[in-house]
């Protein structure tokens, strides 16, 4: 029985844009999208502490103070660098190519806000995809991750992993003059500590400022993810345990870091 893949991504317009981008990627490597789960408005604190779910509530305040707001595969959002970068008309045409995919797939949509409603986990049972791709869906709950037999994957764009986790990635590595690199993996309890599955240097000419480099890992992750996906799919992909000891968990750097990052990477 082939093994189904599916998408989780925020409704909003930048990730439906994403979305767009590696929906065509998947078409391109043969990998059809059997599900996609369009993550709404998140349930307010409010509704989350009448639930009683404080303690929740309280560790994952904490990981967003500490991380930033979840962007888009571990990377800050920034909707209108990425235009500049990708074009407003590719964007606009990956959001319309993705309003199709709803509007001809009606059937494969499952939209929520809660990712733990229990009438949104027993649709996601019946659609039984094996494996998921999230695009920029924040910190996910073990119970949802053990919904899918394989796992959910994430990009992380930055360093390479293990060395370099979390937000701070990217300028840490470059500090280090470690290559930018797309790190596909599959996502555990911590953060960017799942099993690697595929890295990939991005090649840069040396003279993109931070902003350009974050966008130019979203454009070019497409392929890459898709590719991917396809053998970890053919099962002829052997995720690859991440030491705990190997890496560092980095944190968003103060701008003036980001500042001397961008530099220690032009003046290579």
């Amino acid at each position: 029985m082939p093994r189904k893949f599916g998408v989780l991504t925020l409704d909003r317009p930048f990730h439906r844009a994403l979305c767009g981008a590696l929906l065509s990627s998947l078409e391109r490597h043969g990998v059809e999208m059997s599900v996609l789960i369009l993550l709404r408005q998140r349930r307010s604190i409010a509704r989350t502490l009448a639930r009683g779910d404080l303690r929740d509530t309280a560790i994952r305040l904490l990981a967003r103070r500490m991380l930033g707001s979840p962007g888009a595969a571990g990377i800050p959002l920034d909707p209108a660098n990425y235009t500049r970068v990708a074009g407003e008309a590719a964007v606009r045409e990956d959001q319309q190519r993705l309003a199709r995919f709803e509007a001809e797939h009606g059937d494969r949509i499952i939209a929520t806000a809660d990712l733990a409603d229990p009438r949104s986990v027993a649709a996601i049972r019946r659609a039984a995809p094996s494996l998921i791709f999230s695009e920029g869906a924040g910190l996910l709950r073990q119970p949802f991750l053990d919904l899918f037999p394989i796992g959910v994957v994430n990009m992380h764009g930055g360093g390479p992993l293990p060395r370099y986790r979390g937000l701070g990635a990217l300028e840490f590595g470059l500090i280090d003059r470690q290559p930018v690199t797309m790190n596909v993996h599959l996502i555990d309890a911590g953060i960017d500590t799942g099993p690697l599955l595929a890295q990939q240097a991005l090649t840069l000419s040396g003279r993109e400022d931070l902003p350009e480099i974050y966008a130019r890992l979203l454009i070019e992750s497409r392929d890459f993810i898709a590719a991917t996906m396809r053998r970890v799919l053919d099962g002829t992909l052997t995720p690859m345990p991440q030491s705990a000891e190997a890496g560092k968990q980095f944190f968003e750097p103060h701008p003036a870091l980001a500042a001397y990052a961008e530099r220690r990477f032009r003046d290579q």
